[in-house]
């Protein structure tokens, strides 16, 4: 018997089972998100990658289609990876909630094989709660999303995840407001402006029974509590402070018929509660 034809033709068997027969690979190959789960507030935009893992498989090319609500997200987007030489197809359907991305290799001598970013896709959160990104897949269908091979039925894509999002609200201060914080303004709060402001106001007002408690001594020209009105005015100290002088016909116009206090009192009032909320607003 002939050995060495035996041994010849056992290994031309041994590489023609290795040149039909596919790889054998104990974990499978896939398409992910990345994150799988994420929370994003109201009108702001996140990203997310899609994974590629080829499982020891070459791939001569990959098709991801991928739904969503698009009520609740705007897909803004689609950044391309570098994995394949060619990205033909990286479209939009915010209408339909659908996003296709195809990659191809530029031959099938540069076939692509491991794992890495296939795309990333920006989105924008559009309402208030809970609703997930899946890939379109159904195990053996060449028609929806697919990690491309040169054997069997030409798709080995063999497991997908979903991408879970939060949409909580969107805040203009998230700062607390807590005991801390209300003593720390209190105490930088300063009432001796307040007091200042409130006594320039009541001055103003030209109250009678107020005029002499709150009327302000001028640079040449000093309050006195018995001035009289009907005085001429030449008998009044001659103003040299021009710009801490004040107008005399507040003093000319005062009379002394009856005066109702009550409506003064409410717009003093009201005007000590506006004068403290300005104050504190801008603390």
């Amino acid at each position: 018997m002939n050995y060495s034809k035996l041994i010849l033709a056992f290994i031309a068997t041994i590489i023609f089972i290795f040149k039909i027969v596919p790889p054998v690979s104990a974990a499978e190959a896939s398409l992910t998100f990345s994150p799988e789960n994420l929370t994003s507030s109201v009108n702001t935009t996140f990203s997310i990658s899609i994974m590629l893992d080829t499982s020891g498989y070459p791939s001569g090319g990959v098709d991801a289609i991928i739904t969503f609500d698009p009520a609740s997200l705007t897909a803004i987007s689609v950044k391309p990876g570098i994995i394949f030489a060619d990205y033909p197809m990286a479209a939009i359907d915010n209408t339909h909630g659908k996003i296709t991305i195809s990659g191809i290799a530029s031959s099938p001598n540069n076939l692509y094989v491991g794992e890495g970013i296939f795309a990333t896709i920006n989105f924008q959160a559009s309402s208030l709660g809970k609703t997930n990104v899946m890939f379109l897949f159904k195990p053996g269908s060449t028609t929806d999303s697919n990690i491309a091979v040169t054997f069997g039925n030409g798709d080995v894509l063999a497991k997908v995840n979903q991408l879970s999002v939060t949409t909580t609200p969107s805040y203009v201060d998230s700062t607390p407001t807590t005991l801390p914080t209300i003593l720390t303004k209190l105490r930088s709060f300063s009432f001796s402006t307040l007091k200042a402001n409130f006594d320039t106001f009541l001055a103003s007002l030209d109250i009678p029974f107020l005029r002499d408690k709150y009327a302000v001594a001028r640079s040449g020209r000093p309050v006195s509590k018995r001035l009289d009105p009907l005085d001429p005015i030449v008998a009044q100290s001659p103003i040299t402070d021009a710009i801490n002088s004040q107008p005399i016909t507040t003093i000319a116009n005062i009379t002394q018929s009856s005066f109702n206090y009550l409506p003064y009192i409410f717009i003093g009032l009201g005007t000590i509660l506006m004068i403290f909320l300005v104050i504190y607003s801008h603390r």
